[in-house]
């Protein structure tokens, strides 16, 4: 009677080609991750932004947004004087993405939400392959977004 069974090459060559198409989906894994978060970035930056503005003219107080660059992230804050209320967000930059354009620090004026001053935000997305570019127009607190591919 004879004994038929893989050789140990035979064996090893099948472990290869397993651990090929293990790592495939892995490497795939960490360039989704990094699209997510740049996603999330972007859209709670945005939402924080008009969020700050809709406070200034809501409260008719003036509402802030500072650039932090230690750990680099966004500061939106918004105090009510003669009230204990304060509210402060922080949106955080993943390592993928890189600041280009942005000012230290903004404030929209109370009751109108306007900017008295023309100001760009421009971020740097690398796994998205695209720069996000927000320019204020001067006088409103409106807003236009460019999508720049690179």
């Amino acid at each position: 009677m004879k004994l038929r069974a893989f050789t140990l090459v035979e064996a090893l060559l099948v472990l290869v080609i397993v651990a090929l198409f293990l790592l495939i989906p892995i490497s795939r894994f960490e360039h989704l991750k990094g699209r997510y978060q740049e996603e999330q970035f972007i859209r709670r930056f945005e939402q924080e932004f008009l969020y700050t503005q809709q406070m200034a003219v809501v409260t008719g107080h003036y509402s802030y947004v500072y650039y932090r660059s230690a750990t680099p992230h966004f500061l939106f804050q918004h105090r009510f004087e003669g009230e204990t209320i304060f509210r402060e967000a922080a949106v955080i930059f993943p390592s993928s993405v890189q600041r280009q354009i942005a000012p230290i620090s903004l404030s929209f004026s109370g009751g109108s939400g306007r900017v008295g001053t023309l100001v760009v935000y421009k971020f740097r997305c690398k796994y998205l392959n695209y720069s996000v570019q927000y320019q204020l127009q001067m006088g409103s607190g409106r807003y236009t977004k460019t999508i720049l591919a690179y």
